[in-house]
């Protein structure tokens, strides 16, 4: 870097305007470089870097003004406080900031502050050189934690509560009654409160013809990008559904999944058929689309998930005496390498503080 001319100058060094400071052509023998000055501050962050990268202390993204230096375990706590949407420009800084973002430490810090188990993230994953893809995808999207349904009950949101029970939803068949939302469920038990479903008891019911609807999850504008998902291998879109009956009225649930390329051809369809007597529990149906290394070329072309639900009742009454349905849910799950062979979702348990 060029030689250090200004100094600590106050506001007496200047009076009216005018520079009153000894011009530079003036100073007898004195060439005060940076990092000379840095030396003779004796700062005990300072430490010599042989790597000519343009920055001839290694201090670039360290100094502040008025020479003072910050440690960089400071400046993780400090570009920890950047915006998520914002932390991939820190790279544009300098090196030592694009170092730091793709530490352990720097996104262990974002994990403690919003209470994430960093356990969650197999160790694997958390060895590999672009681990912090998959770190920065669970800051600012939450990919771990999070149901990539966005409207699972119908009144999940109080924002949208008693304005669009079907937001996010397309209805393809609206038979017998049509579609209704159940505030509080009828002729069955109800719904536990549970956070993670925003505490909502409510379900969607259908009536004596078919009634069906479907949404479809981007997954790429969720945070499940073609980068991301292949950091994450092995692991599993694992989709459920809550469905019930009536005490006096059976029917019949279909549920079709199907994931989609980037030209919304199909790769993986599942459907199955559920057909229930009168009854009051709620049930939950399951089912977890298995990704593993041999799926790597699926990987970089997966680019959506449609959850379809279809119901009616079996006793053809008018009214809303199909099925319910309530808790649509797609969560990410990951698997362990020693899981490839398997079939289904293993639970990862991982005991290491790396």
């Amino acid at each position: 870097m060029g030689n250090f001319i200004s100094g600590g100058r106050t506001s007496q060094d200047t009076v009216g305007g005018d520079d009153h400071r000894i011009p530079r052509e003036h100073w007898p023998n004195v060439d005060v470089t940076w990092v000379d000055f840095q030396k003779r501050r004796k700062s005990p962050y300072y430490v010599e870097n042989d790597q000519d990268d343009g920055d001839d202390m290694g201090l670039n993204g360290f100094l502040f003004p008025g020479g003072f230096v910050i440690p960089d375990s400071v400046i993780e706590l400090i570009l920890a406080l950047v915006r998520p949407e914002d932390i991939l420009r820190c790279n544009l800084v300098c090196k030592n900031w694009k170092d730091i973002i793709t530490r352990k430490s720097y996104w262990k810090i974002w994990f403690d502050r919003n209470k994430w188990d960093w356990n969650m993230i197999p160790q694997h994953i958390k060895d590999m050189p672009q681990a912090w893809i998959v770190f920065h995808a669970q800051v600012r999207h939450h990919i771990f934690t999070k149901n990539y349904v966005v409207n699972h009950s119908g009144v999940g949101d109080s924002t949208y509560k008693h304005r669009n029970d079907f937001r996010n939803w397309t209805i393809d068949r609206n038979g017998g009654d049509r579609w209704k939302l159940e505030t509080n469920p009828k002729g069955c038990n109800p719904l536990s409160p549970d956070p993670f479903f925003d505490n909502s008891t409510s379900a969607w019911v259908t009536s004596f013809s078919p009634c069906s609807k479907w949404t479809s999850i981007d997954l790429w504008e969720m945070g499940l990008t073609p980068p991301v998902m292949m950091t994450c291998l092995p692991f599993s879109l694992v989709c459920s559904q809550m469905y019930t009956a009536r005490f006096d009225s059976g029917g019949v649930f279909t549920w079709t999944l199907r994931t989609l390329d980037r030209q919304e051809e199909i790769i993986h369809e599942f459907t199955e058929v559920y057909e229930l007597k009168p009854e009051m529990e709620w049930q939950t149906a399951t089912h977890p689309f298995p990704f593993k290394e041999e799926h790597i070329d699926n990987i970089s072309e997966l680019r959506s998930l449609v959850f379809v639900h279809q119901g009616k009742d079996d006793r053809f009454w008018k009214g809303h005496y199909g099925i319910k349905f309530s808790r649509s849910c797609v969560k990410l799950q990951l698997d362990t390498p020693s899981a490839r062979d398997g079939d289904g979702v293993v639970e990862v348990v991982d005991k290491s503080e790396n």
